[in-house]
């Protein structure tokens, strides 16, 4: 998954995670402007890898669209996801403009649940391996299960 900071009319991208088949997740630093890239890897456990494979493989998944936009105000900045979800025989792309499914359900336009436990477990994991917790947001998921 890429995120990219969109700013003063610039789009910079960075890695934010990327989880392998064997359970490797990878994630990089979460760009803002020219921060050192450091690179943080952690074998997800087999019960965590096994809780990931449930929400991405959740049949409803399949049915969210294919770009979410911004729910929320902002002045001069916001993230965006790019999501790429390895499937038997396909490869799902999902854009989400500044993940917020707190906002999302303030408008009116509530995220699907499967896109919602997707998000939260992305979260989880990226909050698990680089540590940065400022990324995970117990007010936008508090009803999904850890991936811990």
């Amino acid at each position: 998954m890429i995120n990219k900071h969109f700013t003063v009319g610039k789009k910079i991208p960075s890695v934010y995670l990327i989880v392998f088949s064997d359970g490797t997740a990878v994630c990089h630093t979460e760009k803002f402007w020219d921060e050192a890239d450091v690179t943080k890897t952690k074998a997800l456990s087999a019960e965590e890898l096994g809780k990931l494979k449930a929400v991405i493989s959740e049949p409803k998944l399949l049915d969210v669209k294919k770009r979410y936009e911004l729910m929320h105000f902002v002045i001069d900045s916001w993230m965006e996801w790019d999501i790429k979800l390895q499937h038997p025989g396909s490869v799902q792309r999902i854009q989400v403009v500044s993940f917020s499914p707190d906002s999302a359900r303030e408008r009116n336009q509530p995220y699907p649940d499967a896109l919602v436990n997707l998000g939260c477990s992305i979260l989880r994991i990226r909050n698990d391996v680089y540590g940065d917790a400022r990324s995970y947001n117990m007010v936008d998921c508090p009803d999904f299960p850890s991936i811990r």
